[in-house]
């Protein structure tokens, strides 16, 4: 952190003081159902699926030994092998689809070691082998995989028009689509040299996704947010919004019209908030999260609203940074699932997985929370944010996507498609 955010924080702190916010809804879990599967089985054979992404028409399984195509019907199009890995994370667009992969050195049960990152579980020392990054056709042909220039944890991948990013913490490696060469790799450690000696650190924080805007990559590693353009050369970066350090971006960014909107996880300084700005970098509105407790975990748009849900809130936000409502746990009906929510490294929040844990469609929000010990979708009104049921799943959720009119819900027992009607 940079000297002048150190003398500054103190006095945000003392400046600081959450706006008051009406009707807040509290939700518990009073009415569940078994949910009602349209399709209670794809088999993809690729292993458990740890994220999944879809255009609406067609939805990408990122599994431990491959990637696999799906249609909304549920039918396989398209299944690759690959060699297994711990993680892997999947991107598609209108061209084609790229993934990114990696393990923990060591490893042999590949699903109870990924569980155990997700989930939070912390690793003395952290030492990653068998980092790639590869591409294939929308029709599944594989065009081509590589070696990462990195052994660290990788982001998903962000897909321009003719490469794809990649972010390390270290850098962001710019690859050709065409044929996977290395295009160029950007600094990205040079905002990091004062934590130095906390490598521990820096192996657990986040690894912003890769988002392309017109014709550049944003991205984001704890304070900072970086503009690249698409051929990997630094444009911008910024870590405050007036006098508000981003603290530490754990969601985001998301495109909301002609805005960029972002979640951070705060400290014992800075309160957790969420930004917006103009893709030149110029900061729009900020407002402070109702969840004094946790920060920023998963973040989506629909219509002309962001939502955004921390470990016990979700809010609706409109164009203008303005909460139009939110909604806050009571008695477990927001508690976090297995695998969503912020994780905590001494002071620093992260997030450890990339699966969609609360996605929005068909005038619902879907977030992945836990009843009695297992995993569970509570649903809400997306337009008033009232509570309207809780769908027991009964098995840990990885990764939510929406694809036609159903909603994937992946789990290590395997993907199933819940209609949504309407």
């Amino acid at each position: 952190m940079s000297r002048l955010a150190r003398t500054v924080l103190p006095l945000l702190a003392l400046l600081w003081t959450p706006a008051v916010r009406a009707g807040t809804i509290k939700v518990r879990h009073s009415e569940v159902v078994a949910p009602a599967w349209a399709v209670e089985q794809v088999s993809a054979d690729i292993g458990v699926v740890t994220h999944m992404k879809s255009d609406g028409e067609l939805l990408v399984l990122a599994g431990q030994r491959g990637v696999a195509g799906v249609g909304a019907d549920g039918s396989v199009r398209w299944s690759v092998a690959l060699p297994e890995v711990m993680v892997r994370n999947v991107a598609v667009d209108a061209q084609g689809v790229a993934w990114t992969g990696w393990n923990l050195a060591g490893v042999e049960d590949k699903w109870k070691a990924f569980n155990g990152w997700a989930s939070g579980k912390l690793v003395d020392k952290m030492v990653v082998e068998g980092a790639t990054a590869g591409a294939l056709g929308r029709d599944g042909q594989v065009l081509w995989s590589t070696d990462a220039l990195e052994e660290r944890p990788l982001s998903p991948p962000g897909l321009g028009a003719d490469t794809v990013g990649v972010m390390t913490g270290e850098s962001l490696t710019v690859l050709r689509r065409a044929d996977g060469s290395v295009v160029n790799r950007g600094d990205i450690k040079s905002g990091y040299k004062a934590f130095s000696d906390l490598s521990g650190v820096l192996d657990h924080g986040t690894r912003g996704e890769v988002v392309p805007v017109g014709s550049d990559f944003f991205t984001s590693f704890f304070s900072f947010l970086f503009r690249f353009d698409q051929q990997g050369l630094l444009q911008d970066k910024e870590f405050m919004a007036g006098l508000t350090p981003y603290s530490d971006i754990t969601c985001g960014p998301v495109q909301l019209g002609d805005l960029l909107v972002f979640g951070s996880t705060g400290d014992s300084q800075v309160a957790s908030a969420f930004f917006a700005m103009k893709p030149d970098m110029k900061n729009k509105w900020k407002t402070w999260s109702p969840d004094k407790q946790s920060g920023c975990g998963n973040i989506a748009v629909a219509g002309d609203r962001v939502y955004a849900s921390s470990n016990f809130w979700v809010i609706a936000l409109d164009g203008k940074g303005k909460i139009d409502w939110q909604a806050v746990n009571k008695k477990g009906g927001l508690y976090p699932s297995s695998n969503r929510g912020v994780r905590y490294i001494g002071n620093f929040g992260a997030c450890k997985t990339y699966g969609d844990l609360m996605v929005v469609g068909q005038g619902r929000v879907f977030v992945a929370t836990s009843n009695q010990g297992h995993d569970t979708l509570t649903v809400l009104d997306a337009d008033k944010g009232s509570y309207l049921q809780t769908i027991d799943v009964n098995d840990t959720i990885v990764s939510l996507a929406l694809v036609g009119a159903r909603l994937a819900v992946a789990t290590p027992g395997g993907l199933k498609l819940l209609d949504l009607g309407g």
